[in-house]
C-alpha cells in the first residue's frame, strides 16, 4: 500500500511538472519575444528536456516554489528545511507589505504637498506674467516626485479657433539675450522661470500631430503612446522647426540631444487641456502624479483667464483715455496750422500705449 501511495505521488508531482513546463514554455515565450541569448535558450531547453521534481512550501501570501531534477525526490529532511526557511521568509514577506503600505502614504502625503505647493504659486499670481512660474513648479514638483522627464508641457487647448496654446518647461542650459521677446510670427515666446528653467510658449493647430493632445481633453482620459524620434524622419523635422523658428541654436541644440530616441508619451487631461512629458518608462506612478499637478493647474488657469481679462479691460480703459486726450486736442483746434500740434499729440499717445513705430 505505501508502494502504491508513494508511486501515485510521483506520477501525481509528474504530472504536476508537465503542466508547469507548458507554463514555462508560454512564460518565456512571453519574456523573450526577440530573439533569445544562448544562455536564455540554454536555460528553457534544460528545463523543458528534463523531468523535475516540484515543491510548494505554502505561507500566508503565497508559496516558496523550489525544484530539482528527477529521478531523486526531495528528502523529508529537505523538506523540513524548506519549511522553516519558509516561515522566516513569510514573516519577512509581512514586513515588506507594511513597508511597502507606509512608503505609500509617503509618497502620496508628498504628492499632496505638491498640489499644495501648485495652488499657492497659482494664488500668488499678480498677472498673467505669473503663468510661467506656475508651470514651472508642476516641473519642479514632478522631479522632486522622482519622475524622470526632460521638461514638461502644459497644453491649453481653445477649441473655439483650433489651436493649442502651449508652454514647454525644462532645464535652461545657457542664458540667451531672446527671452521674453516675440521670436517668429507664431507668437513664440521665450521666457525664464526663476534661475533654472526655460519656458517657450506658442500656439500650434489641434490637427496633425498635436491630435492626441485633442483627444484626451475631448475623452477626459490619460493617453500614452510609444514614439521612436530617430531617422530622417526625426532629423528632416528638426530641420524644419529651425528654418521656421527664430528661437537660439542652444536652445534648439539642447532639445534635440534630449529627446532624441524611443519614449512613452504622456497626454493627461485637465479643465482646460492636458498636461503632456515625454518618458524613458511607462509608469501609472507618472499618470497619478500628473493628474494631481493637472487638477492643482485648473486654478492657476482660471485666475490667469481672469487676469487676463482684468487687464484687457484695464487696457481699453487707457486706450478710451488717450481717445479722449485727443478729441479734446481736435476740439481745441482754432486753426489749420493747430494740425502739427494735433499730430505731436498723437505721436505722444501712440508712445504712451506702448505701440512700438
Amino acid at each position: 500500500r505505501d508502494e502504491a501511495r508513494a508511486e501515485a505521488e510521483k506520477w501525481q508531482r509528474l504530472w504536476a511538472i508537465e503542466q508547469n513546463r507548458g507554463l514555462m514554455e508560454k512564460w518565456g515565450s512571453m519574456l523573450w519575444e526577440s530573439e533569445r541569448t544562448p544562455e536564455q535558450q540554454a536555460f528553457v531547453d534544460d528545463f523543458n528536456s528534463t523531468e523535475r521534481w516540484v515543491v510548494d512550501a505554502f505561507f500566508s501570501h503565497g508559496a516558496v516554489a523550489l525544484d530539482k531534477p528527477a529521478p531523486a525526490p526531495f528528502s523529508d529532511a529537505d523538506l523540513l528545511v524548506i519549511e522553516r526557511l519558509t516561515a522566516v521568509f513569510a514573516v519577512g514577506y509581512r514586513r515588506h507589505l507594511e513597508l511597502a503600505d507606509a512608503e505609500g502614504r509617503a509618497r502620496q502625503a508628498e504628492l499632496e504637498r505638491g498640489v499644495e505647493r501648485v495652488r499657492a504659486a497659482a494664488m500668488a499670481m499678480q498677472s498673467t506674467d505669473d503663468l510661467p512660474e506656475v508651470v514651472g513648479t508642476i516641473y519642479r514638483e514632478a522631479i522632486q516626485l522622482g519622475i524622470e522627464i526632460p521638461g514638461i508641457g502644459i497644453n491649453f487647448v481653445h477649441g473655439d479657433r483650433d489651436v493649442i496654446e502651449m508652454w514647454n518647461v525644462w532645464p535652461r542650459t545657457g542664458d540667451y539675450s531672446t527671452a521674453g521677446q516675440v521670436l517668429h510670427s507664431a507668437g513664440t515666446r521665450l521666457v525664464h522661470v526663476g534661475d533654472d528653467l526655460n519656458c517657450v510658449t506658442i500656439e500650434m493647430a489641434t490637427a496633425g500631430a498635436n491630435q492626441p493632445i485633442v483627444d484626451a481633453w475631448h475623452s477626459g482620459e490619460t493617453t500614452v503612446v510609444f514614439r521612436d524620434y530617430a531617422g530622417e524622419e526625426w532629423v528632416s523635422t528638426q530641420r524644419k522647426t529651425r528654418e521656421r523658428s527664430d528661437l537660439p541654436n542652444e536652445v534648439m541644440d539642447a532639445f534635440e540631444s534630449v529627446f532624441g530616441g524611443a519614449w512613452h508619451v504622456y497626454n493627461v487631461p485637465f479643465a482646460y487641456g492636458a498636461v503632456g512629458c515625454h518618458s524613458r518608462e511607462s509608469s501609472p506612478w507618472i499618470q497619478q502624479v500628473l493628474e494631481a499637478l493637472g487638477g492643482a493647474l485648473n486654478l492657476g488657469y482660471l485666475r490667469f483667464l481672469d487676469f487676463q481679462t482684468l487687464e484687457q479691460n484695464n487696457r481699453e480703459l487707457v486706450v478710451e483715455q488717450a481717445l479722449e486726450r485727443l478729441r479734446t486736442g481736435v476740439a481745441a483746434m482754432e486753426s489749420s496750422q493747430d494740425v502739427t500740434h494735433l499730430a505731436d499729440q498723437l505721436g505722444e499717445e501712440v508712445r504712451g500705449l506702448g505701440v512700438p513705430f
